[in-house]
């Protein structure tokens, strides 16, 4: 494994910036955090780099940066790969190495103590914290939002330990926060046990590390500066309040101490579907100190459905994921599988060589069996393909055999509170489609409305309503452009209760992706024309 040869963010975006300079963009006219960084980011990144905000309006002194981990190819350069295949082997390495490395504990100045505000001075909303969506924090009235908070802190069930774990925080004065921890992870038990025993327990944010940090702190792990070091030199720091140590070169340290007894009512939050979300556990915490680099840079994470927040948590788990099914596919057989960014993890697209059905069938079981949480609609051909939903959609209107017959639906399984098809016990259907074709070249047309994907071998209408003359209908709601295969890819992945919404009429198959939905975030209107002012 090829090591980076930095081990802070400042030397990664050194790093990245020389190398492939035409995936790094800086901002260099005044742009205000309220909106206007996220309307930027939405409306003139189609190149998908990753920008830096030099000069934020109203927070001299800070740059923001965002969008680090939104491409593939960052994630490779973070981890020292060079494509999807070898990310997967040395991230899933990484987590059975028998002896990982030990981090180096510095004690003498940490860069991340240049500036340190502490008691009365102490000042939370001092930092330019963005408001991405209207909708976010409605529920309050608060639309900032720390999106790329890392906490850190000690288990109690060990705590010589120190684990990582993401949460969104909401700022509510200068000293105190709300976040959520719904993940049933380790922090989510950590202070889930501090509330039933009503301990103060300590926790420690660090915004603006090294890219490994955050890949880690998604993987809902444990021991995430041990396996840190199988990618960089892993340098820690003692904090100031917190006995809690932290990467030394990190730019912003936030160490604070929550409080059991006290909630609020932070949300709703734009999600990696796409949809506004309402979930919270409605924890609050208390700052004692903020320590920040000179110069410092606030990283920020665009949240919603951004290929940064989807890759970020998604393709970790998609290393882990594929490195178990290797251990225990049958030997000789060869398969692949993507989960592709729009289909916000509950698409999976595979294809297993040789094109022995009942090994497609058990490779689809493996991925629902593996991916509780998402897993929902599995696509496998038989024999190798490209793993993309337009050709996906290809094979399985060229497969000759029954659509029906191709399709097993398991009713009732679990899945995250954050799919709304979900029923009201918290299940979906999930199904397994096998395909077995390898022709899968397609084309295009307009009638009306209506989009008509044809193959050799049949036809699916891409409609807001029911045809009967097609093989595949897939029915999305009005607010869907029928023409753009993103935006079909993204409602067939979440919009979708296989248990419910997919029906056969004969050789037919319905896909029904047009239920009502949540709030969509939206950006903010005055901002997206103030960027198109600045930015025409």
């Amino acid at each position: 494994m090829e090591r980076q040869n930095s081990s802070t963010l400042r030397g990664f975006i050194h790093n990245y910036r020389d190398q492939f300079p035409e995936g790094y963009e800086e901002i260099v006219k005044e742009i205000s955090t309220e909106f206007e960084t996220t309307a930027y980011s939405v409306m003139k990144n189609d190149a998908n780099r990753m920008i830096m905000f030099n000069n934020l309006k109203g927070y001299r002194g800070y740059r923001l940066l965002t969008n680090v981990l939104g491409s593939d190819s960052r994630v490779f350069f973070a981890t020292g790969t060079n494509d999807l295949g070898t990310f997967y082997d040395n991230y899933s390495r990484a987590f059975v190495e028998q002896s990982p490395g030990k981090p180096s504990i510095i004690n003498g100045p940490a860069p991340f103590k240049d500036t340190i505000m502490k008691g009365s001075s102490v000042d939370l909303l001092s930092l330019p914290i963005p408001s991405h969506f209207p909708s976010d924090g409605s529920k309050g009235g608060k639309t900032r939002y720390i999106s790329s908070g890392i906490i850190a802190h000690r288990p109690l069930e060990n705590p010589e330990s120190i684990n990582l774990s993401f949460t969104r925080i909401q700022p509510l004065s200068r000293n105190t926060y709300a976040f959520d921890a719904g993940s049933h992870g380790h922090l989510w038990k950590y202070l889930h046990n501090a509330v039933e025993e009503n301990l103060e327990a300590e926790l420690t944010v660090i915004l603006g590390t090294h890219p490994v940090f955050y890949l880690l702190a998604a993987s809902f792990t444990d021991g995430e500066y041990e396996k840190a070091t199988s990618f960089i030199n892993v340098e820690l720091a003692s904090g100031l309040e917190n006995d809690i140590l932290v990467p030394k070169d990190a730019e912003i340290v936030i160490e604070a101490r929550f409080r059991p007894g006290e909630t609020f009512e932070e949300g709703p939050f734009a999600e990696y579907t796409g949809y506004m979300g309402h979930d919270s556990t409605k924890y609050t915490a208390e700052v004692k100190s903020i320590l920040m680099r000179a110069d410092p840079i606030y990283l920020d994470i665009q949240n919603s459905n951004s290929s940064e927040h989807v890759n970020t948590f998604s393709m970790p788990r998609s290393a882990r994921l594929t490195r178990t099914l290797r251990d225990y596919m049958p030997q000789g057989a060869i398969f692949d599988v993507n989960w592709p960014h729009a289909g916000a993890r509950f698409l999976s697209l595979g294809f297993v060589n040789p094109p022995n059905k009942g090994l497609a069938k058990q490779l689809g079981l493996g991925i629902m069996a593996l991916d509780p949480l998402w897993g929902k609609f599995v696509i496998i051909n038989r024999g190798k393909g490209t793993l993309e939903f337009p050709c996906a959609i290809a094979r399985l209107l060229n497969t000759r055999e029954n659509l029906k017959e191709m399709a097993t639906i398991v009713p009732g399984v679990f899945v995250i509170s954050s799919d709304f098809t979900a029923s009201n016990d918290g299940t979906v259907g999930k199904v397994i489609v096998i395909t077995d074709s390898t022709d899968e070249d397609f084309s295009l047309s307009t009638s009306g409305r209506d989009t008509v994907f044809s193959t050799t071998n049949g036809e699916a209408v891409i409609s807001h309503s029911y045809r009967e003359d097609k093989r595949l209908n897939i029915i999305v709601g009005r607010d869907i452009d029928t023409g753009n295969l993103k935006q079909v890819e993204w409602a067939f992945a979440t919009r979708v209760n296989p248990g419910t919404d997919i029906e056969f009429k004969e050789d037919r198959m319905v896909v029904h992706a047009d239920r009502p939905t949540p709030e969509v975030p939206r950006i903010d209107e005055n901002a997206a024309a103030r960027i198109k002012e600045l930015f025409p």
